[in-house]
């Protein structure tokens, strides 16, 4: 079978019942086909910021010389663009934040890949070899990327076995004896080879999946997908919060030091002064200090009822995070303010139904000066702050005044719109996540 055909083959797969939304998906790429110099990777996504004008935002790149082997077949194909296509559905190329690049690839590959094999009476990759660490998936099945990276940099010396090949450029996993268990592709959802992706990728990457959530909205209504990819894709498109990362940066801000009993790794400075050598302590982290979150909820006119909806999921989750959770209810003046807990959950309910009173203009000045108050009164138990909000406000004219911010209390901005404010990166602990 020859390269058009097989393509032609592949391209049908994907319109079968089980895979038509990948094949919807995959429409939105061109497939193109590369005769590399070294021929170890299979396929990458690369995508056009400079061209947003046309139909497709990128495209599939497959590495021909490989596919044009007689054992390559086209179910073959068909699963390497799945395997792209899950990676950007699953924003990895976003997600990465500050962790290694080599060992978040592998993560994502793992993931990804642990999905797939589910699907393998559809189709199956090349040589049936998949990038699945089967150690990992025994002790995390199901997890998130996030949850294995964390499982790799702290199990059985992956950080070490996992590498890039200088030559090659192919990121390596090797197994305890020193052999290759398989290679990952360096470029991972529109990032490079660093990792780094441009703000104008993952714009395109949050579009797409924006997208893409709402052909699988309109397909699961019509029927015209399959039970077990209806609960799997529920999964990955669903609105999603980084509560990992978010609750990190919240452990960071209220961490305290506190000894650990005498050390001579850590000598006595007191001593050291009148020519005495004695042990002094070992201090260690105490994280249990995860106190008050404080969340400014933009109840104004231009916030709609199914926003609220996400609005009260989010809030709802993070109360199994916090001690105490402060709601302020604001457009420009505070409505209300209430403090729930996980104890009192039903409360919480009654009060997103009946007690979120708004619907004018939008400021953040007051709640901004009610949370500078908490943080004055009790500046240790403030761990972080969450906006939720379309960001018409008064936000980037503000937030340099409050100290609170100064001193880096983490402040989230769940931004219901694309409206991501122009703030300054180096001023405090900022973060904007766009809820669609």
């Amino acid at each position: 079978m020859n390269l058009s055909e097989k393509v032609k083959k592949a391209r049908l797969k994907l319109y079968t019942k089980g895979l038509l939304f990948f094949g919807i998906m995959a429409y939105k790429f061109t497939w193109k086909f590369e005769k590399p110099q070294i021929d170890f990777w299979e396929a990458m996504v690369k995508f056009n910021p400079n061209q947003l004008d046309q139909l497709e935002c990128g495209s599939i790149t497959y590495n021909q010389n490989l596919v044009e082997n007689s054992d390559y077949t086209y179910e073959n194909l068909a699963f390497v663009t799945c395997h792209e296509l899950l990676h950007i559905l699953n924003k990895h190329g976003n997600r990465k934040a500050d962790r290694r690049h080599d060992v978040w690839n592998v993560a994502c590959d793992h993931v990804v890949e642990v999905e797939l094999k589910k699907m393998n009476n559809i189709f199956t990759p090349y040589k049936n070899k998949y990038n699945i660490i089967p150690e990992l998936e025994n002790d995390k099945p199901g997890c998130t990327a996030e949850q294995a990276y964390k499982w790799l940099m702290e199990h059985n010396s992956y950080p070490s076995r996992i590498q890039k090949n200088s030559q090659t450029g192919m990121i390596e996993v090797k197994d305890q004896h020193g052999n290759t268990m398989f290679t990952v592709q360096p470029l991972q959802g529109g990032s490079d080879k660093k990792g780094q992706t441009p703000q104008e990728v993952k714009g395109m990457v949050d579009q797409f999946v924006s997208e893409a959530r709402s052909i699988f909205t309109d397909m699961k209504n019509k029927g015209n997908i399959s039970s077990n990819m209806v609960e799997y894709l529920d999964k990955i498109l669903k609105v999603e919060i980084p509560w990992d990362d978010l609750l990190e940066k919240a452990i960071k801000t209220s961490v305290i030091m506190k000894p650990d009993g005498r050390s001579w790794r850590s000598l006595n400075k007191y001593y050291i002064g009148v020519g005495m050598t004695l042990p002094g302590y070992d201090y260690i982290e105490d994280d249990d200090g995860v106190g008050k979150l404080i969340i400014h909820l933009d109840r104004s006119g231009s916030i709609s009822r199914n926003e609220l909806k996400k609005f009260a999921y989010i809030i709802k989750k993070s109360m199994s995070y916090f001690e105490v959770v402060q709601i302020l209810v604001h457009d420009v003046d505070i409505h209300t303010e209430r403090e729930f807990s996980k104890d009192n959950i039903g409360e919480f309910w009654h009060f997103i139904k009946n007690e979120l009173k708004g619907g004018g203009g939008t400021s953040h000045k007051f709640v901004f000066d009610k949370t500078q108050e908490v943080w004055d009164e009790d500046i240790d138990n403030l761990s972080m702050v969450i906006s939720l909000t379309d960001n018409y406000s008064d936000i980037e004219h503000i937030y340099k005044n409050y100290e609170w911010i100064k001193n880096n209390v983490p402040l989230v901005i769940l931004v219901t719109t694309n409206n991501i404010l122009d703030l300054d990166e180096k001023f405090g602990n900022i973060e904007q996540i766009e809820i669609k």
